[in-house]
């Protein structure tokens, strides 16, 4: 690498967005070019033109200042604004108080300036540059012009057209740098934006792939539980038909719900395509028509549900379908004999983003003892408990009412 390409190249910089280190890089650049041919101009001017080695001078140590800052902070938008108007201005006022030289280059740095304003910093700051710059030029003209042509024509030296021919040399070898190396640093963002995109869509895809395999895996391990859950309540009703005895074939009834309450959550599973949720208000209704179904009830039974959200983990679900496996089984075991019709109605409403409330209600009038729903009961306490919840049971003339507040666990 040679030493002008080392200088050229700017030190590694904040910026993670191509488009916006391209703008980073380029005004380093031009800065650092800048430096450079002022510092030919100088040593000319000194040998040449004193009067004209001075303002010189000047630009060329702004422009070293402006390059160390620059080096340190490496915030591009703030110092190229810095770096454009503090050179217009200057430009503009060399322009006013030294009318014996010629003004021509002034012009090109003018437009060097507009240039790289509009290209990197934006529309914004190139207007303003526009509106300094026509400030400085329509007093030069209306006021500076015709005393400045009078005094270059009497006085011109063969070093000032040398030294005008030189500067426009070096601002049109400037501007030709300014775009060839924006079209070339946007071209290289492009690139790297076109290299990223495709490596992205790549990585995409494959996660994608991924997902979809472990979807169908997934989907195939919820479909064999709930096939296994069928055939544990399978053999459990066949292990009731070998007792005569009442009280142990309602044990046995009670138990094959509550598998076939966890085959339901993994039959909902599979047929969804986010496997990591379930619709709580259809999971429950198809809950209670099974279970209705399950105990041959001879009566209408009415079950409505209404729920302030739909979807529910996993973690929640599972125990919340055992506790109305209970209190279903309960209300049809207990509250409807004296019943033509039978109402159960819940409602699930949300008290803040992590506990909801859910108010179970019967319309039936409980007959019987109750004791062989004792450990139904303790089941209900349970899993009420592992969802850090309290619950609470009012019978009124109405019926029989269950309150519980839950914590959504997922």
């Amino acid at each position: 690498m040679s030493l002008l390409s080392k200088i050229l190249t700017p030190p590694k910089s904040k910026y993670t967005d191509y488009y916006e280190l391209a703008k980073y890089e380029l005004t380093w650049k031009m800065i650092v070019f800048i430096s450079i041919s002022l510092v030919f101009l100088a040593i000319g001017y000194l040998i040449f033109d004193f009067q004209s080695f001075l303002p010189t001078l000047y630009g060329l140590i702004t422009a070293i200042v402006l390059n160390i800052l620059f080096y340190k902070s490496k915030n591009y938008r703030l110092f190229g604004t810095i770096y454009v108007f503090h050179s217009v201005i200057f430009l503009g006022v060399i322009m006013l108080i030294m009318p014996d030289i010629i003004h021509v280059i002034e012009y090109v740095w003018f437009f060097i300036f507009t240039l790289y304003a509009f290209f990197i910093l934006g529309n914004k700051i190139g207007f303003l540059t526009v509106a300094v710059n026509m400030f400085f030029l329509t007093i030069y003209f209306v006021y500076f012009f015709d005393k400045n042509m009078a005094l270059v024509a009497k006085n011109v030296t063969t070093f000032q057209v040398a030294s005008t021919i030189l500067n426009l040399t070096f601002g049109f070898s400037l501007v030709g740098f300014l775009v060839s190396q924006f079209k070339a640093t946007r071209k290289h963002a492009d690139n790297k934006y076109k290299e990223v995109y495709l490596d992205v869509t790549q990585k995409s895809r494959m996660i994608q792939a991924q997902n979809e395999e472990k979807t169908i895996m997934l989907k195939e391990i919820h479909h064999r539980v709930k096939n296994n859950l069928q055939v544990i309540s399978s053999l459990i009703r066949l292990q009731s038909f070998e007792t005569e005895d009442t009280k142990a074939k309602k044990m046995f009834d009670a138990t094959v719900n509550r598998v076939v309450a966890m085959a339901l959550i993994h039959e909902k599973m599979y047929q969804k395509d986010n496997l990591s949720k379930i619709n709580i208000a259809e999971y429950l209704k198809d809950l209670a028509y099974d279970l209705i179904g399950s105990y041959g009830i001879q009566k209408k039974i009415d079950f409505s549900i209404h729920s302030d959200f739909e979807i529910i983990g996993n973690r929640t679900i599972v125990p919340l379908a055992l506790i109305f496996n209970e209190l279903i089984s309960n209300s049809l075991k207990h509250a409807f004999k004296n019943k033509n019709n039978g109402e159960i109605n819940v409602q699930i409403v949300l008290i803040d983003t992590e506990f909801f409330k859910i108010t179970y209600k019967d319309n039936g009038n409980w007959v019987g003892n109750t004791k062989d729903s004792s450990f139904g009961t303790e089941l209900i306490q349970t899993f009420t408990e592992q969802l850090d919840g309290e619950v609470n049971r009012n019978s009124v003339e109405s019926g029989t009412i269950y309150t519980f507040k839950l914590k959504n666990i997922e």
